[in-house]
């Protein structure tokens, strides 16, 4: 075979290398295409709620002062309708602590006095204790759930109180190392909201300040009580410059929550939602001045109870100027 032989045998091979390789290129790339059409062709399958606690309770609110049926409402938001909610969410465990044993008492009395309730332990009931202070403080602790509050008496007028409030962030910060130098802080309660309201509008004319803790947020949806200023887990102080002797009240209710075990469920609709809040079946947490409410804004949350419950359950928050008002968002017949 010559030289020239050679030559075109190998100029034969290359163009039809380069032939297959561009076909196979423009084969992939039409078949790529036409995988991307033929899915989005495909109807959605939508995720279906598996229902595993069965038939949930229903959400129990405090009791109303007031009907949300009483009032008339606007739909007020930036777009003049709701936010597109998702159609299913995540119910979550909340287990039912249990840490009586014949060592819980021991246990609730060291509690108590790493708060100065040093006093000997008086028996309310089998799982309540109450332990005081020099003062006549009380200190209750429920011995199954391991929640607590406690309240010191206040200074008496004649006393010198420095009332110059420290700033927001200070008092937050404050009660956090509280609950830690007492080994009842964990990352939910330091990494969640917090907020300061002050007895008065200005901070430095007021003479007390409650401060709250909330949960951290639950796949990116907030915690949310029964009231709009106070969380489960607050403090109140009227002598914000004492370090040793700063808050007077504190409300320690934590439920552990399971991130582990958890359902699925249907939301219901926001706009039913709504249309219960007008038939009265919502719960109004911040009570409104006028007759007609301009709902601004509405979003999903997390209810969590004062009362133990077992599950972590949404509810649907409505809110406008001067009112707040909840209603549950998974639909129990």
């Amino acid at each position: 075979m010559t030289l020239t032989q050679v030559a075109i045998i190998t100029k034969r091979g290359v163009l039809t290398f380069t032939a297959l390789l561009i076909l196979g290129t423009v084969t992939a790339i039409g078949y790529r295409v036409w995988y991307n059409y033929y899915q989005s062709t495909l109807p959605i399958v939508e995720e279906k709620p598996n229902l595993k606690f069965g038939t949930l309770p229903k959400i129990v609110f405090p009791k109303s002062i007031v009907s949300s049926s009483n009032y008339s409402y606007s739909l007020d938001t930036e777009t003049g309708s709701f936010l597109q909610m998702p159609k299913i969410i995540k119910v979550y465990f909340i287990p039912r602590a249990n840490i009586v044993s014949l060592l819980a008492p021991d246990e609730s009395q060291k509690l108590a006095g790493k708060f100065g309730f040093n006093g000997s332990r008086e028996v309310l009931n089998p799982t309540t204790y109450q332990y005081k202070d020099d003062s006549n403080g009380k200190f209750i602790i429920d011995l199954i759930s391991g929640n607590f509050n406690f309240q010191k008496q206040v200074a008496t007028a004649s006393a010198k109180i420095d009332t110059t409030f420290i700033n927001p962030d200070q008092l937050v910060n404050a009660f956090k190392d509280l609950l830690k130098m007492n080994g009842v802080s964990n990352d939910d309660l330091n990494t969640g909201r917090s907020k300061v309201a002050y007895n008065k509008n200005i901070p430095n004319n007021s003479n007390s300040a409650l401060v709250s803790l909330w949960p951290a947020d639950f796949d990116g949806v907030p915690i949310v009580t029964s009231s709009t200023s106070a969380s489960l887990v607050n403090a109140t102080t009227s002598n914000p410059n004492n370090e040793s002797n700063r808050f007077t009240e504190v409300n320690y209710t934590y439920w552990q929550i399971d991130k582990t075990t958890f359902a699925t469920y249907p939301l219901q609709p926001i706009e039913n939602a709504f249309e219960e809040l007008k038939l009265g079946q919502g719960y109004i947490t911040q009570v409104p001045t006028n007759a007609k409410v301009s709902i601004i804004k509405a979003y999903l949350a997390y209810f969590e109870s004062e009362e133990y419950t077992p599950y972590l359950q949404p509810v649907y928050v409505f809110e406008g100027p001067l009112f707040t008002a909840l209603v549950p968002a998974i639909k129990i017949d």
